[in-house]
């Protein structure tokens, strides 16, 4: 560094040597009818109702979200699968229903959701209805490394803030809001059906 910087901040976190699996389960959301919440004057606030992902080579396998109660208002939600922070994270048979969080709202609600992940696959990852429009996609990622998207059915595979390393999508079908693709480094897309 030179003189004229200062570190404020360094964080480690340690690589967990063993895999750990998480196996099954069906989810039922009832869905928020917030129009807006009272500490808020305008504009919206994400609902976190999820399973939080922190630790390193974690697989889910087999989660089944159904989302329920929706009407024409609500806030957003940020995530029902939520992985941060961590490296060697899949996602495997897992099935997600999109939100419809509100008409018109302002944000996007998700049904999973990765922020600083290294080495992140979805396998076998699918969503009903990828062509209905008054649906949100089902997935937002930031500042990404390495994704691997494999025999998936999504609305869209969308990466906000950029992805570097590899960024493969294989044997997937998306629906009507396609592909995002931002950052740099490899993008290879191979049999993907609209």
């Amino acid at each position: 560094m030179r003189p004229s910087e200062t570190l404020d901040w360094i964080e480690a976190r340690p690589l967990d040597l063993e895999p750990l699996v998480v196996r099954g389960g069906v989810f039922t959301n009832i869905a928020n009818r917030i129009a807006n919440p009272k500490h808020q004057e305008v504009g919206y606030k994400y609902w976190g109702r999820n399973i939080r992902i922190n630790r390193s080579n974690t697989e889910i396998d087999g989660v089944i979200l159904r989302v329920t109660g929706e009407t024409d208002v609500g806030q957003p939600y940020d995530g029902f699968l939520k992985a941060e922070q961590c490296a060697n994270v899949t996602l495997r048979n897992c099935s997600i229903d999109g939100r419809a969080p509100g008409k018109p709202s302002l944000a996007g609600s998700y049904g999973y959701n990765a922020f600083l992940v290294v080495n992140f696959r979805m396998i076998n990852f699918t969503m009903e209805n990828i062509h209905d429009r008054s649906r949100w996609g089902v997935i937002a990622t930031n500042f990404m490394k390495n994704i691997l998207i494999e025999d998936c059915v999504l609305s869209r595979m969308d990466v906000h803030q950029g992805v570097s390393g590899d960024y493969i999508i294989r044997r997937t079908t998306l629906g009507y809001q396609g592909l995002i693709a931002i950052g740099r480094g490899r993008l290879i897309v191979e049999d993907l059906a609209r």
